[in-house]
């Protein structure tokens, strides 16, 4: 059984390298072929060897790599953003990217979600990672936990966190349903479905708050029969537009908890003989391109992913130059009228 710290030089001497090609990886200072310098942070994740911080510290080498954590549970991050339901942060992730490289970041995907919190953390310090971008993730998960306890930088996205080294930034989601709800009760209609994951703590209940109060504040209310709860996929999305047409309960507009499910909705109500907006109104979330490709264009709330990134970077830079960590930040949404809406039939 091992025993004491793991050396560089035992990582240079089992990954077949010299001394310097380890610091170099480790430093990101100078360029090391792609080949090599997988197989040095293998070799390094292997042996759980942890640079020494204070010499690195002592060395002047302040580390400019951020970890860009995405989604939970096993889930593997890049695989996931093919999934419909993964698309608003396709756009995200770009905004992100563009962001942190012109702050002269550069970033790491960790994509081990098997990892337990002590071999997350290992992990993270063993390349250095500065600091951490977490999104979509949910608060619960041990690596989350972890984050905090060790007072690790980290900027939490489309989820909270809060910390003294650590903050979130999410799009103002009750404003946006509010925006989307207010449109529809201006058109005409006090009949509207919503269909979206509720119990997500974070985009699911922010938009039910923001609809209920835009409900409330037109004396309308609401009808608990539309209110169906079903996950982030263009199928629950379908199958929860059956159940509200199998209902019978009246309706005439949705509210949709993104536009990858309005443009599923819009497919069960043409499937069962109803036009939109001629027939039902349907709002859509997020501002997709995918939302213009559609007939009709999809009439949604636009979520700025540009200034979401552009928030991220900032608030991680501002905690790893020592400022206390910014107050959790909202990023404003806009209402973003197309064709999927109109004023119900009399």
């Amino acid at each position: 059984m091992r025993r004491g710290r793991v050396t560089i030089a035992e990582v240079a001497e089992r990954a077949g390298v010299s001394l310097t090609t380890v610091s170099h990886v480790l430093s990101a200072r100078r360029p090391v072929a792609p080949g090599t310098r997988q197989r040095v942070l293998e070799i390094i994740d292997e042996l759980g060897y942890e640079p020494d911080s204070a010499a690195a510290g002592l060395a002047g080498a302040r580390s400019t790599t951020i970890a860009l954590d995405a989604f939970g549970g096993t889930s593997w991050a890049l695989s996931q953003l093919v999934e419909p339901e993964s698309y608003f942060y396709i756009g995200l992730l770009r905004a992100i990217e563009a962001h942190a490289t012109a702050a002269g970041y550069d970033l790491l995907m960790p994509s081990r979600p098997q990892d337990d919190a002590g071999g997350y953390l290992r992990r993270l310090r063993s390349r250095r990672a500065a600091g951490v971008v977490v999104m979509a993730r949910n608060f619960d998960d041990p690596r989350t936990r972890a984050l905090l306890e060790a007072q690790f930088p980290t900027v939490f996205v489309d989820m909270f966190g809060r910390g003294p080294k650590a903050t979130s930034v999410t799009s103002d989601n009750a404003d946006g349903a509010r925006q989307a709800t207010e449109h529809l009760l201006a058109l005409g209609h006090r009949r509207i479905a919503r269909i979206s994951k509720a119990a997500d703590p974070m985009a699911g209940q922010g938009r039910n708050t923001g609809a209920r109060a835009a409900l409330s504040a037109a004396g309308v209310l609401e009808d608990p029969r539309l209110v169906l709860e079903a996950e982030w996929t263009p199928d629950a999305a379908y199958q929860a537009t059956v159940r509200l047409l199998r209902s019978g309960a009246p309706f005439t507009a949705v509210l949709a908890g993104s536009d990858v499910m309005a443009i599923n909705v819009i497919a069960a109500l043409a499937d069962h003989g109803l036009r939109v907006p001629e027939d039902v109104s349907v709002v859509g979330f997020d501002d997709l391109q995918l939302g213009t490709m559609v007939r009709p264009t999809l009439t949604t709330v636009r979520q700025d992913t540009d200034a979401m990134g552009a928030a991220v970077i900032e608030a991680l830079r501002r905690i790893l130059d020592g400022e206390p960590a910014p107050e959790p930040i909202l990023v404003p949404t806009a209402l973003v009228v197309r064709g999927s809406t109109a004023a119900p039939r009399p």
